[in-house]
């Protein structure tokens, strides 16, 4: 067993198919202790099984144990939570997926997985790149939920040994200058490919004021088109105060972009464009392939539909985009969709729901 690639394991839970055993999901505190997490988890297993058969009931107490026995065993040294899914009998599967984050410890059993707990938690922390500036390197992190998922290390060789033994103080303040320009446009290179590659569209810089500086105004606009945010710390300090002020300038970049995607919707349904609101034009459009983002409030009132119209998006590969305190999105029913097109079957909006 292998913690899971997050879209394919994503795509795997929507295309999930009902059989007679239940589906554990799980999400899971990691800032505990492992006993105290599994005791927390037993708790919450004693209470949810009560409305299980004894079939069912078997089904379920195997699979938890299954679940437990990987998180005991599969280590996430990054990771400050976790969220897991697990099913026995005739179509078995484990799969977890550690994030950066600390979650509370929920337990849920039901015929499918629920796969709304770890959009909203990829929504809200999603994927980003944090770049840490000292004079002498540049760290590189790819983060996912804000958990670190890869690294490039990049040092600058020292030129101080050379002063007095074969350059004049002069040229070796000149060269320095080059060395850095240098440094930083090298560093710019593997950033760039690295951002296109894995398909990346947000950045945070760290570091120095002067390095920070330094290395964004040396930013392509491509690339500066995807700066979040600059943080000014001592990177010598280490990993994790840079990744926590990273994750919260990241949040709230991303709560003005939800409320943006909001405005967007309001504004297609209001010119009679390409936006529809409600449960039932939402899963529609979901339904027929039509649906470009879904826009759902993290409040909705209905978990079962929330669930329902998530699976759908993923299974039409929409984008899902959740949204935190939106009165304006409560109006317009708590959901909505931007559409690719309007398919001439479906009727134009013609008025908002009242505030």
């Amino acid at each position: 067993m292998k913690i899971e690639n997050i879209k394919e394991m994503m795509v795997r839970l929507a295309e999930v198919e009902l059989t007679e055993s239940p589906v554990v999901t799980c999400v899971v505190n990691l800032t505990q202790t492992h006993q105290q997490a599994t005791e927390e988890m037993e708790q919450q297993a004693a209470e949810v099984s009560r409305g299980l058969d004894d079939i069912q009931k078997d089904c379920f107490s195997e699979a938890l144990e299954n679940m437990q026995k990987f998180f005991l065993d599969t280590p996430m040294p990054n990771a400050k939570g976790a969220v897991m899914y697990a099913r026995v009998g005739e179509s078995p599967f484990i799969y977890t997926f550690p994030v950066g984050i600390e979650l509370e410890t929920k337990l849920v059993v039901d015929e499918l997985p629920h796969i709304y707990p770890i959009v909203e938690t990829l929504d809200t922390y999603h994927r980003f790149v944090v770049v840490t500036l000292t004079n002498r390197e540049a760290r590189i992190f790819e983060t996912t939920a804000g958990a670190v998922t890869s690294e490039i290390l990049t040092e600058r060789p020292d030129l101080r040994p050379k002063i007095g033994r074969e350059w004049t103080r002069e040229r070796y303040i000149n060269h320095k200058k080059d060395r850095k320009q240098k440094f930083i446009q090298g560093k710019i290179t593997v950033l760039d490919e690295l951002m296109a590659k894995a398909g990346h569209k947000s950045l945070i810089v760290a570091g120095s004021p002067k390095m920070v500086s330094a290395f964004t105004n040396a930013l392509p606009t491509r690339l500066q088109d995807m700066l979040v945010d600059t943080l000014t710390v001592n990177p010598k300090a280490g990993l994790d105060p840079i990744l926590v002020e990273a994750i919260n300038s990241f949040v709230e970049k991303e709560f003005e972009d939800s409320h943006d995607q909001v405005d967007e919707l309001e504004s297609a349904i209001m010119k009679q464009g390409l936006g529809v609101a409600g449960e039932a034009a939402s899963l529609q459009a979901l339904e027929h392939g039509y649906a470009d983002v879904l826009i759902i409030d993290q409040d909705f009132a209905n978990e079962a539909k929330q669930e329902d119209l998530v699976r759908r998006a993923i299974q039409c590969d929409a984008e899902i985009e959740t949204v935190k305190g939106s009165d304006k999105l409560k109006r317009l029913g708590g959901v909505g969709c931007l559409l690719r097109y309007r398919p001439s079957y479906v009727d134009q909006p013609s008025v908002l729901a009242a505030s």
